[in-house]
This record gives structure tokens, C-alpha cells and sequence, in this order.
């Protein structure tokens, strides 16, 4: 024994050997066991097969004669000949396969030891049963292993995979962790894991994404349920598809930004040249009473006398070393005589080239073709072959009588600055789920054929093989069940609540309806409970629907529902309600036992009309129970058909509307007799159709009405593809499964629409994800990127109705944001934003459902666009150290302090804060942080005030610095939407040739309360220049000619300028006048009404909208629709006394009217918005009576001349009314005295 202590000090210094335990040696199978008394003691070298006890007498007699082992070698032919003819007995059957199994090793029923190589060197020993999966092994050995040395070196269980030894010795990993340790087949009860090839890469990639999102990824895996593992997966596949097509050379670059292009309003048309027919833009030109070429000619020939009248030129400048700040620059103006705008890009370039050669003897090497024209001030260019008049940097700045500052640069210095992408990295995540469809495959394979074998065994009558009995493992899975194959009706038992916390409920009920959409197909109550004992026993709801005629994107609405009698009559108030889809995300139909958790009604929402049972239900809210499982909650049970239920695929769908057309079986009804085709100009169809192309909601259609559109939907489809949004939504095509898949037969071929109808299906109206995923296809081909980013806001919201995780959807955003840098930029902060509205603590340990396919999106996008991930990483950690600074500088008290304090800290962190792409705008560049002129302000919430350094080149002819607002306290998403929808108008407009001088500054949401505001430079309030005259509080308004003046000496008393400034005003003030009264913003004084020092006057500070006014001790102190005081009607009329009179007054109610027709033609689409805006959870945007003030101002009931003249009246009653403005203005003004 003296060498035992040294012996077990050595084994102590091997890692590799430590157990969690000593190896308890098991006993052996007893299929094995059995073989070793059998055959114990057996020298294989010296054995004679022929000589051995297990063969059967009667067949050793038949078989040929062998050699014995020590007579010669026998081949493997006549070896394997012989064991073939072993007629064994069932024990050794049962033996030999299961050491083929690997059942030797592992039974499922008994316990093994097995010996798990850790990735830290370790080794561990569990003893665990065969019916384990490894993803419940890892975890157990993680764990184990870290009670030993080394720990530390372990990390997160994602990040290791199993490997195990074949007989070859060779190594396999294995990704699916859903096998059992029974299913290895193992040879050697060891298993072993390791880190996964390019791992190091992978974890540098999560953690910057974990940074840039703001949830760790493993956070988010352990989120997800399968359908938003599929989702991930299947977005992932997308990504990549994304990346074959994203340009990555020269202007084709996706992050090339080219200036934006005016959108001109119609997308491509289906109208043939000689057709006499009335098509969709016809009836549009009809209704407006205009037409788009008339339009465009009469607004150039405006722009050009305005041009004239200003000598109007475009500064080009030119560096000769780039690294310089020296430049030349070149004026260029009409060329030959035509109208600048009507030139192209490459005209204006050779002019400038030939310009600086002449007047500046400059020497060009280089042909114009090498050269790019860049915005100065900031990263976009003018390349497109197009002429000047479609960029709208060139329009608005002749309209504004301001001078377009380009700057003339070569080719290949901006393209060397753009980076060439790297291969998107696939995960370890997708590895592993592809090698698990392979492993899959291969394995089922392999059972396959080993089934196979065994019945071409048992067919071989001359083999005494027992037939052993099939186990479930080895039957193949049976054949979902086609919905359409079962016939009876839809039933839904009513089982239990609980969890109800209400006081004052007598008597309680269940409302359940099936709807599509809007539509309730049908609709029934439980029977009355009490609430403290809310059971229902046996209540079978029989809705009578005929289960083959009902959609796919059918869905029961639950509605909990307490009663109470008061004065005499029963009083309903709904207590919670759930959305549920019929079939799940892979379209496999719910059955059997479901617990479903209710979402509150908020109080805001809370009906008023409960005669309409319609009204106690929430038809239009978001799919899928509550996650939060502490609210009222219901046991229901659909029918339990023993197998799956699958809904028909779209190609089968297809083919069953082919069979209804062969055999014409529309015909059976009176009303589908024969298609309405006639819609000639004048004619009643064409009156009819027009009229009820403006409904809002198809429920309310007679049944004639609708079996018209029905009848027209040929015609509708080929001459008025936009009115497929009141088409999908008729009541009476749902009814039926011939008319709603002749519908969708429909969709294949229907032609393009304009982007406002398609939109219109994807709000909450909309469930039917073939409708859904038609209008997705139209939006990616329609709109190009600078319409999609006009629209980008409005499309990460309908994500939220999206039924499923999976949907075209979120595809489209994500690809459009990898092909489209600028988009990208934009849906990676709104995205941003969306989830980090919800709890991002460190404490989340579950991600609810949307979040996590916000989150999924969001982490997609980063992974294509790794290489960015870096600027996109210190955007995020600007937000973070600005919302840490904001909460630090309240503390503090007052603002000079405060400001004080700020700068102390932001020279601490400076070289984070500055040298990266500005969060609101991709195209300008934050550089230098000037701490100097970095400020906290006096409001509330304290905001920071932000200025860096513009450091693009010549940024000093348009702006040499760049601010920001930081605010931490304030919900900026209403200011966001309205100043987006205004956007819109301002697009619609410009689109009629009316440009209104709009100053549409960024605001970013950044998070719950936290947020990015552009700050507009060169401007002051009204209440500023009040306070500077010295005019505060001394009567009840200001002086009339203050603000007059105040233009005036901003022009330096130059009358041109003057002119040209009160231009810019009237126009700014037209604009500003239809926006804010048709959304209806409110609280207007002073102090959030500015004044540019060029004249244009804007709005600030969208904290009410939709009429909600601010109340002073109950009493209502805005009285006017909109704002238009004396101050501004003076500057309008130049100064002259009686305004009214005046043609400058004429005129700008006339622009105001032209303006708001335009908004009233396309009112649709604005109520469609804002309706789809109420899943933001505003509290001024949260119920029908809120989208109804938008149907209200924009007049949409009315016809178009009536709409005018009300419009106009109202204007001149606002101009009447001048007093209670100057009233509320004074006193706003005695709050600062």
C-alpha cells in the first residue's frame, strides 16, 4: 500500500478524471446477462459454428459444411451466410437488437450512469433515464459541473451542442435536443459538449445585438413557443434570400442615399391607350375636378415666374482636394434658355464643369460622367437621370425662394466610403435546426428501412423468426384530417371562470361570437351564473354555422359580461374579452380544452350603447390571450376530433374554385345571374359604384347593395382595383365557402392598387392572412423607398394586427430595411421603440408573444446588417448615458445649476457622445460634441439641449451645427404620429402641386416616456418675440403689426426679402391652418407657435389632439377651430388695415380651400390611419369617437361642394373670432409674469 497516496494525488491533478460521484457499476441486461452464461468461457479463436448449441438439430442437418475456425479463415460471405442461418430463440432476438438499439447501454424505463466530457475540461457523471432529452440533460450537467474547478470558464447553455462516438469511433454532433439519450443508440454510455464552430464570431455578434436591442438573446430564445421559433427561423431564411438582392456597388448601394423624389399619386394603370372605359384614376380626376398634366403645367409655369422674379440660381461648389476647405463655386441658372428644372442631373454637372473652366480656370481630368452632385450639409445625392423638378429638395427650395447648395464630387471618393457587407453569419441556432432536419431525416430514414427488413424477414417462410409485436414508435404518424372533410356544425362547450375580482356583479355571462373580421357570422350567450360560483356544467353553444363554410381566418370573440339591475333596468358592463383564432399559426384547427385569460376592457373603451350586442365585444382587438395569467380567465372546449385538423392549403383552395367554375354553380342564384359590366361615363352603375366606393363600412350596405358589388367585382377588379378593401369586407361573401374562395381566386390575378387601399387591409378589419398577404405584395411593389417611408410608421403598427408571428408582413419590413439603408434606419428605431415600450428591466424573464416577434424582427434586421451593428451600438448607448444625464440633472434644482452639472459630465463621457450617425437622420453625421452650447432647459421635464458640429463638407453654407432635444418624462408618440401624419398631407399636397412651406421637424420615440426632437434652427416663439418687444401682459393681445415688424428687420429692410418672407409666411400659414384644424390639435398659444427668421411659421408641442382641448376650472378657453389671429392676417395682407378687402387675403382662403380638398379626396385613407393608429394605446386615440373627429372635419359625408363652402365657413368664423384667441393668449402670457 505505500503507493496508494501518491496514486490517488495523481489521479486528484487529472480534471478530465473527476466524477460528480463514484461509478456504480450496473447490472448488466438481462439480454446480455443471458449471452454470458450462454456462452461463458467461449474462446472465439477456437470455436465451430456448426458445434454450437442454439442451432436447431433439424437445420444443422440441411446446412452445407463448414470449416471450423482452425481449418482456415472463412470469408465474410460465408460468415455472415452462416449466422443468417441461425434459427434463434426469442430472448436472443430480443438481445441482438437491442444491442443494435443501443438498449444494452440504455433502457427507457431503467436508469444509466453516463460520462459527460465538459467543454472546461471536466468530466461529469449523471445518472439519468433513457427517456430523457438532452435539452433537460445539458442544463443537469452545466450544473454539475460547476461545483468543480475551472467554472468560470463555463458559460451559457446555448452556447454548447452534444457530440457522441459512433462504433467507427468517429465524432457526431447532435442540435436536436428533443431526442432522448434512448434514441442515441450509443455505443459507449459517453457523451461530450463543445462549443460549436464559429462561436467567437457568433457571441461578438449577440452581444452587440443584446446591446442594440436592449433584451439579452437568450432572454428572447427562452420566450419563444414554436410558432415564433418558426418565425425566427423562417425570417432568417429571409434575410439571406434579402441578401442576394441588395445592391452593393456604386449608386446601387443600399446605403447610397439618394435624395428624395416627389411621388406623383397614381400607381401603374391596367387602362388600355384606346380605351373609352372608366377607370380608377377617371372617376378620381371626375370627383376632384382636376386633371394631374393640367395641374403640373400650371404649377411649373408659377414656379417659374417665381424663379424669375427672384434671378433664382443653384450654388454648385467644387473642391479640388477633398481634404480641403477650399472650394470654387459656380452659379448655374437656366440653361439655353430652358427652365432649370427641366434639366437633368448630369446637365447641371456638365454646366458647372464648364463654368469653373472658364470663369475659374480650373482643370478637370475627369469627364462629367465620373462627377455626383451631393446636398450640401448632409450625406444625399442627386444621381437619377431624371429632370430637377421631380427631386423635392430642388422644388421646395425655388418654392421657399431659397438657393439650392450642392457641392460637386467624384464618384469614386463617395463610393470608396461606402463599406461592402460581409456574409450574413448563420447562427448556431439556424445550424442547428437545419442539421435537425437533416438528423431527422436521415433517422426516420433509417427506421424506414429497418421496418422494411423486418417484414421482408417475417415474410421468409423458411426462417423460425417470432414475429414481435409493433410498438408505437415504429407506426408512422397518421394523416391530419382535411377540414373540409368533416360535416356537422361548430359547437364550443362553456366550462368554468375564475379569478374574477369585480364588486357589485349579480348575475354574470359568457358572449361568444364567430366573426371574420368585422362580420359576426354568429353569435350566442351562456346562460346566466352567479359570480361565486361561475360554472356552466354542460353548456353546449350550437352556433348553426355549417363547419365547410367556415374561413380560415374565422375567430371566436369571448366577452365576460356582468349584469346588475338599476332603476329598474339591467345594466351590462363587460368585464374582460379575448380574440381567438379557429386555426392556429400552422393552420391546424383548436380543439379540445383551452383556458383562455381576458384582456380589460379600458374604461376609455368602455361602450356606451349596450342595446348592440356587437358593442360588448371587442371585434377588432389583438389576437391570442392576455400574458398576464393574473386576470379573469375562462375553460372552454371545442370538439376533440382525436387527430389533427388541417385546413386546406391556398392550391387547394384553387382548385376548388376552378371545379365551381367548370360547373357554373353561381348560377343557382337570382343575383348572381348574370355580371354587371356596363360603367360607361354617365351612366347609373357608374353613380351607383361611385357613391359606394366611399363607404366606410360595408356592414352597413342593403343586401341589394351588396350583391351589386358583388355582381361588379369583375369589373371592380380590372377598371377599380383600390375598392378591394370594401369588397373583402361585404358581410355577404363570408356566408358561404364558394363566394369567400372565389375571392380569394380573385386575388391572384388582381391587378395593382394604390398603396392608400392596400394599407386599408392590413388594420384590424382585416384577419384573413391570404387578404393580408395580397396587400403586402401590392404595398412592396407599389410604393418605392421614399413612399415607404412615408408610410414605415403606420406599417410597424399593423404588425400588431397581424394574427400570427409569421407573417409577409414583418418579411417585407425587414427585407426592405437590409436593401434600403435609410429605411432600415427608420424601422430599427421604431421597432426599437415599440418594444421598448414594454418592461426591458433586467428582472424580464419571459418576453409576451408580439414583443417577442418585435424583438425577432429587430434581431434579424441586426444580423443582416452586422456590419453596421457597431453605429448602431453607440446610438444606443448615446440614448442610454443622455436618459441616465436627464434623470441626474432633475436632481439638481435649477437650471443654471443643472446646465452646470451637465457639462461636468458630458466632458467625463465625451468621446461617446459624438463622431456617429444622428439617430433621427441617417443622412447627417453628429460630429464634434461643442459642450459649450449644450444646455438644460427651463420646462418641466428638463429637457437637454444637444450641439454637435455638422462635419460633412461646406456645411457652413446650410448648417454648421446639428441640435438635439433630449427629453425624459414626456410620451413623444402622439407628437410623432401627428407630425407623420402631417407628412402625409404635405406629400398629398405637393402631389396637386401645392407646396405649403411645411416645417416638419424629426421626433423619435426612444422608449416608454423617453425620446429625440430635431431642433429647428434660426427661429423663436411668439411668446419670445413678445417678451423681447417688451409686450408681455400689457393688454389683452399684442400689437398687431409685432410680428410684421419683427419679419421685416429680419430682412435687414430689404423689401425683396421682405416679399419673399411674407411668401414663405402666407403659404406656412395655409398649411399649418387645415392641418391643425383636421386633426384637431388644440392647447395653441404663444409659446408653441414659432417664427422662422425666413418667415415660415410652424407648430410645436402636439400634446392634444383630435379636439380633446385643455380645460381651466371646467371652462373650455380654445373656442376656434384653428388658429388665425389679426397678428398673422396683417403680415398676410402686407401691412394694409382692411384685410378682408385685400387680394392677398382672397387669395390665401382660397389656398386654404384648395388645400383642404385635397385632404377631403383623400379622407378614406386618413380615417383608415388613424383608425389603425388606436393599437398605439394613446389615451387622446383610444375608441371609434376619437377616429370619428377625423370623419367629422375632413366632412367625408358630405359631397364635395358642400364640403367647400362648409370648409370656407368655418374659416371666416375663425377669422370672427379673433378675441377669444387674443383672450386665451393673455392669459397664457400672465402664467410667466
Amino acid at each position: 500500500m505505500p503507493n496508494r497516496d501518491p496514486l490517488n494525488q495523481s489521479k486528484a491533478r487529472r480534471s478530465f478524471c473527476i466524477k460528480a460521484k463514484p461509478k456504480a457499476h450496473k447490472p448488466l441486461h438481462p439480454c446480455l446477462r443471458k449471452l454470458r452464461i450462454d456462452f461463458d468461457g467461449l474462446d472465439i479463436n477456437h470455436v465451430d459454428l456448426s458445434q454450437l448449441p442454439i442451432i436447431d438439430k433439424k437445420d444443422r442437418s440441411k446446412s452445407k459444411p463448414k470449416k471450423s475456425l482452425q481449418e482456415g479463415e472463412n470469408s465474410l460471405e460465408e460468415i455472415k451466410e452462416d449466422m443468417e442461418c441461425l434459427t434463434l430463440e426469442e430472448d436472443d432476438h430480443i438481445a441482438i437488437k437491442s444491442i443494435r438499439q443501443g438498449l444494452a447501454i440504455c433502457d427507457s424505463d431503467d436508469s444509466v450512469e453516463l460520462d459527460i466530457l465538459m467543454p472546461n475540461g471536466m468530466t461529469v457523471t449523471i445518472s439519468c433515464p433513457g427517456n430523457k432529452t438532452l435539452a433537460a440533460l445539458k442544463p443537469d450537467a452545466i450544473l454539475q459541473a460547476k461545483r468543480y474547478p475551472l467554472q468560470e470558464k463555463l458559460c451559457e447553455n446555448t452556447m454548447y451542442v452534444f457530440f457522441c462516438f459512433d462504433h467507427k469511433g468517429s465524432r457526431h454532433e447532435i442540435f436536436d435536443e428533443t431526442r432522448t439519450i434512448k434514441s442515441l443508440n450509443l455505443m459507449i454510455p459517453v457523451l461530450g459538449l463543445r462549443e460549436p464552430e464559429g462561436n467567437d464570431i457568433e457571441n461578438d455578434i449577440n452581444q452587440k445585438i443584446t446591446a442594440s436591442v436592449g433584451i439579452p438573446l437568450t432572454t428572447i430564445e427562452s420566450s419563444l413557443d414554436d410558432e415564433c421559433a418558426k418565425f425566427r427561423m423562417d425570417l432568417f431564411d429571409s434575410i439571406q434570400e434579402a441578401e442576394k438582392l441588395r445592391g452593393i456597388e456604386g449608386t446601387g448601394h443600399y446605403a447610397f442615399a439618394e435624395e428624395t423624389v416627389l411621388f406623383r399619386g397614381y400607381c401603374e394603370t391596367t387602362k388600355p391607350e384606346d380605351s373609352t372605359e372608366i377607370y380608377e384614376k377617371d372617376l378620381d380626376e371626375m370627383e376632384f375636378s382636376g386633371n394631374q398634366e393640367v395641374n403640373e403645367e400650371r404649377a411649373m409655369e408659377r414656379l417659374k415666374r417665381k424663379i424669375e422674379s427672384s434671378a433664382g440660381v443653384a450654388h454648385i461648389w467644387y473642391r479640388p482636394n477633398e481634404t480641403d476647405e477650399y472650394a470654387y463655386m459656380a452659379p448655374i441658372g437656366n440653361l439655353g434658355g430652358r427652365n432649370m428644372l427641366e434639366s437633368t442631373p448630369l446637365e447641371f454637372i456638365n454646366e458647372a464643369i464648364l463654368y469653373l473652366k472658364n470663369r475659374e480656370g480650373v482643370e478637370f481630368s475627369d469627364k462629367p460622367e465620373d462627377f455626383i452632385l451631393q446636398v450640401a450639409g448632409k450625406q444625399s445625392y442627386i444621381t437619377r437621370d431624371i429632370a430637377l423638378k421631380n427631386y423635392e429638395y430642388f422644388r421646395s427650395c425655388f418654392e421657399n425662394y431659397k438657393t439650392p447648395v450642392l457641392i460637386l464630387r467624384l464618384k469614386e471618393m463617395i463610393f470608396e466610403e461606402l463599406q461592402k457587407p460581409a456574409e450574413i453569419f448563420v447562427p448556431s441556432f439556424v445550424r442547428a435546426a437545419r442539421n435537425i432536419v437533416v438528423e431527422r431525416e436521415a433517422f426516420e430514414a433509417l427506421q424506414k428501412e429497418e421496418r422494411k427488413k423486418e417484414r421482408e424477414n417475417l415474410s421468409k417462410k423458411n426462417r423460425g423468426r417470432i414475429q414481435l409485436p409493433m410498438t408505437p414508435e415504429d407506426l408512422p404518424p397518421p394523416e391530419p384530417i382535411n377540414f373540409w372533410d368533416l360535416d356537422e356544425d361548430l359547437k364550443v362547450r362553456i366550462l368554468t371562470a375564475s379569478h374574477i375580482i369585480i364588486t357589485g356583479v349579480e348575475r354574470l355571462y359568457v358572449k361568444v361570437a364567430v366573426t371574420v373580421g368585422n362580420n359576426v357570422l354568429a353569435m350566442r350567450d351562456s346562460p346566466i351564473v352567479s359570480p361565486s360560483n361561475p360554472r356552466w356544467g354542460n353548456c353546449l353553444l350550437d352556433f348553426g354555422l355549417y363547419i365547410k363554410d367556415i374561413p380560415k381566418s374565422a375567430q371566436l370573440c369571448f366577452s365576460l359580461i356582468s349584469e346588475r339591475s338599476r332603476k329598474g333596468t339591467s345594466e351590462l358592463t363587460p368585464i374582460g374579452w379575448l380574440n381567438m383564432r379557429l386555426f392556429d399559426w400552422d393552420d391546424f384547427l383548436v380543439q379540445g380544452k383551452k383556458t383562455i385569460f381576458f384582456w380589460p376592457f379600458p374604461k376609455e373603451a368602455m361602450p356606451k350603447d349596450t342595446k348592440d350586442p356587437r358593442n360588448l365585444l371587442n371585434l377588432t382587438g389583438i389576437i391570442g390571450s392576455n400574458h398576464d395569467h393574473n386576470v379573469a380567465r375562462l375553460e372552454i372546449e371545442l370538439t376533440d376530433y382525436g387527430n389533427k385538423v388541417r385546413y386546406p392549403p391556398f392550391e387547394r383552395v384553387l382548385q376548388f374554385v376552378k371545379i365551381l367554375q367548370q360547373r357554373k354553380a353561381r348560377a343557382t342564384a337570382d343575383h348572381e345571374a348574370a355580371a354587371i359590366e356596363d360603367f360607361e361615363r354617365d351612366s347609373e352603375n357608374l353613380k351607383r359604384l361611385s357613391n359606394l366606393r366611399r363607404v366606410m363600412d360595408p356592414r352597413s350596405l342593403s343586401l341589394d347593395d351588396q350583391h351589386f358589388l358583388w355582381r361588379s367585382r369583375k369589373k371592380i377588379s380590372s377598371n377599380f382595383p383600390s375598392m378591394l378593401p370594401i369588397i373583402a369586407d361585404l358581410p355577404l361573401i363570408w356566408k358561404t365557402r364558394e363566394t369567400f374562395c372565389e375571392l380569394y381566386g380573385m386575388l391572384v390575378e388582381w391587378p395593382l392598387l394604390a398603396a392608400d387601399a392596400a394599407i386599408e387591409l392590413l388594420d384590424g378589419k382585416c384577419c384573413d392572412t391570404w387578404i393580408r398577404d395580397a396587400a403586402v405584395d401590392r404595398i412592396d411593389r407599389a410604393l418605392d423607398n421614399d413612399q415607404l417611408q412615408l408610410y414605415l410608421l403606420a406599417l410597424v403598427q399593423a404588425l400588431r394586427y397581424e394574427p400570427f408571428a409569421n407573417s409577409n408582413l414583418s418579411r417585407m419590413l425587414v427585407k426592405r430595411g437590409l436593401l434600403n439603408y435609410k429605411i432600415g434606419h427608420t424601422l430599427f428605431w421604431l421597432l426599437r421603440a415599440e418594444l421598448n415600450y414594454y418592461d426591458l428591466s433586467p428582472n424580464v424573464v419571459r418576453v409576451p408573444q408580439y414583443y417577442s416577434r418585435i424583438a425577432i424582427c429587430l434581431e434579424m434586421y441586426l444580423r443582416g446588417n452586422s456590419i453596421h451593428l457597431d453605429s448602431i451600438k453607440k446610438q444606443v448607448e448615446l440614448v442610454n448615458i443622455l436618459t441616465e444625464l436627464n434623470a441626474m440633472v432633475k436632481l439638481v434644482g435649477a437650471k443654471e445649476f443643472a446646465t452646470k452639472k451637465l457639462q461636468q459630465e458630458l466632458y467625463i463621457k465625451k468621446d461617446e457622445l459624438q463622431n456617429m450617425i444622428s439617430p433621427l437622420n441617417p443622412t447627417e453625421n453628429l460630429g464634434e460634441l461643442l459642450i459649450e452650447r449644450c444646455s438644460v432647459l427651463g420646462s418641466a421635464k428638463q429637457p437637454l439641449k444637444l450641439t454637435w458640429k455638422n462635419p460633412e463638407p461646406l456645411a457652413k453654407f446650410t448648417s454648421e451645427t446639428h441640435q438635439i432635444l433630449f427629453k425624459y418624462g414626456d410620451d413623444l408618440r402622439q407628437d410623432m404620429l401627428t407630425l407623420q401624419v402631417m407628412r402625409i398631407m404635405d406629400a398629398k399636397w405637393k402631389t396637386h402641386n401645392l407646396d405649403f412651406c411645411m416645417t416638419l421637424y424629426e421626433v423619435l420615440p426612444m422608449g416608454r416616456n423617453i425620446g429625440m426632437i430635431h431642433v429647428v434652427q434660426n427661429c423663436q416663439t411668439l411668446f419670445q418675440i413678445q417678451t423681447s418687444a417688451g409686450q408681455i401682459g400689457s393688454s389683452f393681445n399684442m400689437d398687431n403689426g409685432l410680428l410684421n415688424k419683427y419679419i421685416y428687420q429680419k430682412c435687414s429692410s430689404d423689401s425683396k426679402q421682405y416679399m419673399e418672407c411674407v411668401d414663405r409666411f402666407t403659404y406656412s400659414l395655409a398649411g399649418y391652418c387645415i392641418a391643425t384644424y383636421v386633426i384637431g390639435i388644440k392647447d395653441r398659444h404663444q409659446d408653441n407657435i414659432m417664427l422662422a427668421k425666413d418667415g415660415r411659421i410652424f407648430h410645436i408641442d402636439f400634446g392634444h389632439f383630435l379636439g380633446h382641448t385643455k380645460r381651466k376650472l371646467g371652462i373650455n378657453r380654445e373656442r376656434t377651430d384653428f388658429i388665425l389671429t389679426e397678428h398673422f392676417l396683417y403680415i398676410i395682407s402686407r401691412g394694409k388695415g382692411n384685410f378682408r378687402d385685400t387680394y392677398e387675403y382672397t387669395s390665401f382662403r382660397e389656398a386654404c380651400a384648395q388645400g383642404f380638398m385635397v385632404l377631403f379626396h383623400n379622407a378614406r385613407f386618413f380615417i383608415v390611419l388613424f383608425r389603425m393608429m388606436q393599437c398605439m394605446g394613446l389615451p387622446e386615440l383610444s375608441k371609434q369617437e376619437h377616429v370619428d373627429f377625423i370623419k367629422h372635419s375632413l366632412m367625408f359625408d358630405k359631397p364635395k361642394e358642400e364640403a367647400r363652402s362648409q370648409f370656407l365657413k368655418i374659416f371666416d368664423d375663425v377669422v370672427k373670432s379673433d378675441l377669444s384667441t387674443s383672450v386665451n393668449w393673455f392669459f397664457h402670457s400672465l402664467k410667466h409674469l
